[in-house]
């Protein structure tokens, strides 16, 4: 098996809020002082004055666990440690499996679910596009929201 087709077969095998989740990274919970303590956040209190903060990645699962300094002081050399979810895949450095990897792989899915709607809606199958197509689609897409933006601000002044 190439390369090629041992990284495609394992991308295939992470669902998608994993996928997503090795793309763009982790939803942590996201601490602000003065408000209240957001969900998949638990402060659990230890003996010694320490705390154990756990949080929760919103999307896959993930835990991740850090022991604050006592009186529970932030150790910005502290070591977390993390759980999996229950259907995490395990990637070996070997596996070269990069983040642009599994961004592509984000928006392969996106694209299968975009011409599964497309069927659904017009009961035809979506013509299918290459890759150099469908980045000349974005290309021009983003060429027209720059001009529609540009005019606008040119009305507003």
């Amino acid at each position: 098996m190439t390369q090629a087709n041992g990284t495609a077969k394992l991308l295939s095998a992470v669902d998608n809020e994993i996928a997503a989740c090795r793309a763009w990274g982790h939803r942590w919970p996201e601490l602000v002082p003065g408000k209240k303590l957001p969900r998949g956040f638990r402060p659990l209190p230890q003996r010694d004055g320490c705390v154990l903060a756990i949080e929760t990645c919103q999307r896959c699962g993930k835990e991740r666990q850090t022991l604050t300094l006592p009186g529970g002081i932030f150790d910005t050399g502290a070591l977390r440690r993390y759980r999996d979810p229950e259907h995490w895949v395990t990637i070996h450095a070997e596996e070269k499996v990069t983040r642009r990897d599994f961004q592509a792989e984000v928006w392969r899915r996106l694209h299968e679910d975009i011409g599964l709607y497309t069927v659904a809606r017009t009961g035809k199958p979506r013509k299918a596009v290459t890759p150099t197509e469908a980045v000349l689609v974005v290309v021009i897409d983003v060429a027209i929201v720059t001009l529609l933006v540009l005019a606008a601000l040119r009305i507003g002044a």
